[in-house]
């Protein structure tokens, strides 16, 4: 099988240092400062899942809005899911104690962790900038 390339879905927020303390201290990513300062103002790579960034397959890019990336965009709130895999020995529950641990930390639930019909466990939070966030795990027949 060919080595897929990596996804990074890119977000806007309108507080870029709320949102890097929000994705670490809340949902445990980890910040990757910018290698150049002057950059630091104008976007975050967050990553998690792994010990490295290089490693992690999940990474978010947040720009600060207005960006001067794409001085036409338009702030809009987005969505992504987050599979959630700790090995058949946990199974589903493994939604329910990530949804657990980011509610107490302080994160908006806006859906609770229930099995859906087209076969996975999910809930729905929401970031600080509106942004719905989806951990799931697929169920097996």
């Amino acid at each position: 099988m060919p080595h897929l390339p990596l996804l990074i879905p890119h977000f806007y927020t309108k507080d870029l240092k709320a949102t890097i303390e929000f994705y670490t201290t809340k949902l445990g990513f980890t910040h990757v400062p910018e290698a150049n300062p002057e950059f630091d103002n104008d976007h975050a790579i967050l990553y998690m899942g792994g010990p490295t960034q290089m490693t992690s397959l999940a990474h978010i890019m947040f720009y600060a809005f207005p960006t001067k990336f794409n001085p036409t965009a338009e702030f809009s709130t987005g969505d992504f899911t987050i599979k959630l895999d700790e090995g058949e020995e946990k199974g589903k529950v493994v939604v329910d104690e990530w949804v657990e641990k980011w509610s107490k930390a302080g994160v908006e639930v806006v859906m609770p962790a229930e099995d859906r019909p087209w076969k996975i466990r999910s809930a729905i939070l929401k970031d600080n900038n509106g942004h719905a966030i989806m951990p799931f795990y697929c169920l097996h027949d």
